[in-house]
């Protein structure tokens, strides 16, 4: 049986512009940005701490034995700040990097990144789609020459050509959606509604 990795990558190259990329917290993690669920347990072992508590060896369970809840990202962010400008302070030091970590080749955008930069100077990638908040693959699309038509929200969509006539074009613009906001505008939750996330993936075809 043809390894499925192989069959994709022949599909991506005979259907140039076809699929949109779905892209998690793993494509960042190389470049040492944490995962939502690290940031979590973080925060958690923050305000932990602020309570004269150290040394958990599972800081989920203490949350939840202490607040009776799960541990969650989005309800702890909120308990945490009331405000988009308080929410992006928080997440601040997970996502951008210091001087320091620049020079050291952290929180920049990976091999990956730039990979799929190529694929999409060669037009086979026309979508990007993220619920990521880090800059790394716009960054690494802006390195790579391409100035793609960011949505972040869903005020963005109103001047943006739409997505089904934008892919007929002679060079049809790269799309790069941020389904949570960019860190830098939304400080974190749901940005773009569901309803263009849907219309996204009819337009484009398959995505992986």
């Amino acid at each position: 049986m043809i390894d499925p990795i192989t069959a994709l990558a022949f599909s991506v190259y005979e259907n140039k512009g076809v699929y949109a990329l779905l892209l998690g917290s793993g494509v960042s993690r190389a470049a040492y940005i944490p995962t939502g669920w690290e940031v979590t347990l973080d925060l958690i072992k923050r305000v932990a701490a602020l309570e004269g508590v150290t040394g958990q060896p599972d800081w989920a369970k203490w949350y939840g034995d202490k607040y009776g809840a799960e541990a969650n990202y989005s309800a702890l962010l909120d308990q945490l700040a009331s405000t988009p400008d308080e929410r992006r302070s928080i997440l601040h030091s997970y996502i951008e990097p210091t001087e320091e970590e620049i020079a050291e080749g952290r929180k920049v955008p990976t091999r990956a990144h730039h990979a799929i930069a190529r694929l999409v100077r060669a037009g086979f990638i026309r979508v990007i789609i993220t619920t990521n908040f880090d800059r790394l693959m716009e960054n690494a699309l802006r390195e790579a020459g391409i100035e793609p038509t960011v949505i972040k929200s869903d005020d963005d969509l109103k001047g943006a050509v739409p997505l089904a006539s934008a892919l007929k074009l002679a060079v049809p613009p790269t799309t790069f959606v941020w389904l949570c906001g960019c860190m830098a505008i939304t400080g974190g939750g749901m940005a773009v509604s569901s309803s263009w996330i849907t219309t996204v993936t009819s337009a484009s075809g398959p995505m992986t």
